[in-house]
C-alpha cells in the first residue's frame, strides 16, 4: 500500500482507470474496514452507489475493474470518499 507504483495494463491509459487500478490495489491489502480518499469524483459516486446496491449499473466503464471492486468489498465495510 505505501508508495506502490505498476504500470497501467492496456491500450488505453486514463486517470479514471488508473485510479480504479489503485482502489483495486487498496483493497486486496486490506481486510479491516477502510477509508480510501479520492480526488477523481467519479471514482467516489460510482463505488458509493456500487457499494450500496451490491450491484453493478448497465452502462458502467471498465467494467472488470468494478467486478473486483464490488468482490472485494463483499464481506468488509469500506468507505470512499473524495476530496478536493
Amino acid at each position: 500500500i505505501h508508495n506502490f507504483a505498476a504500470a497501467l495494463d492496456g491500450p488505453v491509459q486514463t486517470s479514471y482507470r488508473a485510479e480504479l487500478k489503485a482502489v483495486v490495489h487498496v483493497l486486496r491489502q486490506v481486510a479491516n474496514p477502510t477509508l480510501v480518499m479520492f480526488d477523481c469524483h467519479s471514482v467516489v459516486t460510482t463505488p458509493n452507489k456500487v457499494l450500496e446496491d451490491k450491484q453493478l449499473p448497465d452502462n458502467l466503464r471498465e467494467n472488470y475493474l468494478w467486478e473486483q471492486i464490488l468482490e472485494l468489498t463483499e464481506n468488509v465495510d469500506h468507505t470512499l470518499v473524495g476530496i478536493q
